[in-house]
């Protein structure tokens, strides 16, 4: 048997040893198609393949294999290869890395040397680590996670497989509990990351497509939810009208503004409204720093130029969106909620809150999360 047969095998065997003695990590594994290349150094995952380099699977011993392999796992779990946006791509594997390993270790697997890990990292999320690394920080030499689709970062690869994902991670749960083999904390984690990104996207594409005044139809599947039972249908013009989104920029949201931008720039790239407004709040409204685009446009967290800082009112935005006669299909908000608890009345379209605080809800509208 050739060289790249043998380690194509201990890689198959080590899948195999996972579904026996980590049968979550094993059987979400089994999602991942298997492929040898040369081209790269080590090992990497896109959330549909898991490539290796031979000659450094080779070097792992049966422990470190079974690692690196849950290593992958796990960035399929925590969406890693849909959520980079604009950042760096090395610093963002960094990120990621300290996001999972820390885990790994607790649950007892062996990872190949060089694997990084730090305490002051413990349960935060990759996007919040990103913040506090530099161009100094530590690199992991292997076990690289890739954007989804090898870098085509669109509707079908990000959110269609981020559901995905999502159903088989639920499944994954319920087999290792069935087999009494779920490792400590995992239910805490799936919770976490629900509630960190999986709620906050489920609920972003209906809205956006469940606000349109168009007919739905079955012959195209809606994108955002195809997997391998469900199917729901889509709009015959599937670009959504016009939508006001919304960014509190008061200083108690500071360490947020980042994410916000992120999520932004993704809600036009990935849903393409024909008619966007930016607007940011904290007291007031800064008319110099508007953002109005359309779908063809492009949009970048650099053009959304953050000013604020200062207190939190909520009155400016609505407001606004009256007296310069903005007829939005709906508006999403970005913020924490917090410290004002004076709310508008509740405007004739619809809003969803997207709140870092998992205390906080809106008295009206539809609140959902995006956690630390």
């Amino acid at each position: 048997m050739d060289h790249e047969s043998s380690t194509m095998r201990r890689v198959t065997s080590a899948r195999s040893q996972l579904i026996l003695n980590e049968p979550f990590f094993g059987v979400l594994s089994l999602k991942l198609k298997v492929r040898e290349r040369d081209d790269i150094k080590t090992a990497q995952t896109d959330g549909t393949h898991l490539d290796f380099n031979a000659k450094f699977v080779d070097k792992l011993t049966d422990m470190e294999l079974q690692g690196l392999i849950a290593h992958e796992v796990m960035h399929c779990v925590s969406h890693h290869m849909t959520r980079r946006q604009e950042r760096e791509p090395m610093q963002w594997n960094i990120a990621c890395d300290h996001a999972i390993n820390l885990f790994l270790l607790d649950t007892g697997f062996i990872l190949p040397d060089g694997g990084v890990h730090d305490e002051q990292y413990c349960d935060m999320t990759a996007e919040a680590i990103y913040e506090h690394l530099d161009e100094n920080s530590q690199s992991c030499p292997w076990g690289l996670v890739m954007d989804a689709g090898e870098g085509a970062l669109d509707a079908d690869s990000g959110s269609g497989l981020e559901v995905s994902w999502d159903l088989a991670v639920q499944q994954a749960a319920e087999v290792a509990k069935a087999a009494g083999k779920l490792p400590g904390g995992m239910d805490r984690l799936i919770d976490h990351l629900q509630k960190a990104q999986i709620d906050f996207r489920q609920h972003l594409w209906p809205f956006f497509t469940g606000n349109s005044k168009n007919d739905f139809t079955w012959r195209r599947p809606h994108r955002a939810y195809i997997s391998e039972d469900e199917y729901f249908p889509s709009m015959y013009d599937e670009a959504p009208g016009t939508y006001v989104v919304a960014m509190d920029t008061s200083g108690s949201t500071s360490d947020m503004i980042h994410k916000f931008l992120s999520e932004i720039v993704a809600i036009h790239e990935e849903l393409r409204p024909e008619r966007m407004v930016f607007i940011q709040c904290d007291t007031q409204v800064d008319d110099g720093r508007i953002v109005d685009v359309t779908a063809d446009e492009e949009l970048t967290s650099d053009i959304l130029n953050v000013g604020g800082g200062g207190g939190t009112l909520f009155q400016p935005i609505f407001d606004w969106v009256a007296e310069n006669d903005v007829e939005p299909e709906g508006m999403v908000f970005f913020t924490d909620l917090y410290p004002c608890d004076e709310f508008p009345p509740e405007p004739h379209y619809p809003v969803l809150w997207v709140s870092t605080e998992a205390d906080q809800s809106a008295p009206w509208g539809k609140t959902t999360y995006l956690l630390h």
